[in-house]
């Protein structure tokens, strides 16, 4: 070793070098090939070794290239999980998109249905009541009186008062007759 505690690389070799005298440098893959060559999942177990740029510096040049080549093998394994993360990303928003569509269909035919069933329904108001009437009469009486529509031509479902019976307690007012929602047979076409 020279003076000052530096290394001088034209100084001798130690005696022991020859017994330290290290094989081939490993072959290590470059990260240039597929995912599917070897597959990550052989090497994902395997971590890079952690070195600062200050440890690096002091490594020989043999374990620097070691070094290097193993960090560039681990950007080949991260750039294959990244691939088959964005993969499988474009597979799920694939997959979000038909459920959105199925689910959009699903709205407009309820939707159709509901337009469907309000066709033929009717709402009729100020219709006076009485005490244990009957809807359906009344409505067919309206309907052949108010608009000669004979009771023939139609099929009434459902005929009922919408919401409670209101009983005012003013002496002056009568209470305001409930509205009347009248369902009727669909007619075929």
């Amino acid at each position: 070793m020279a003076s000052g505690g530096f290394t001088n690389r034209f100084e001798p070799l130690s005696d022991g070098w020859q017994t330290q005298q290290r094989g081939k440098r490993a072959r290590h893959s470059t990260g240039g090939g597929s995912c599917s060559e070897g597959g990550p999942s052989q090497h994902m177990d395997r971590q890079p070794a952690q070195v600062n740029v200050d440890e690096l510096k002091k490594l020989p040049m043999d374990e620097k290239l070691n070094v290097i080549l193993e960090g560039m093998s681990h950007l080949g394994l991260i750039n294959c999980r990244i691939d088959r993360l964005e993969s499988n990303m474009y597979v799920n928003c694939a997959a979000n998109e038909v459920a959105d569509q199925r689910l959009r269909l699903l709205e407009y035919r309820s939707i159709d249905n509901e337009v469907k069933a309000r066709e033929t329904n009717i709402i009729i108001s100020g219709v006076l009541e009485s005490v244990d009437e009957v809807c359906a009469g009344k409505v067919s009486e309206i309907l052949r009186q108010n608009m000669g529509v004979d009771a023939h031509e139609f099929h009434i479902v459902m005929a009922q008062r919408l919401g409670r019976s209101i009983r005012t307690q003013s002496l002056h007012r009568e209470p305001r007759p409930r509205l009347i929602l009248v369902s009727f047979a669909i007619a075929s076409k």
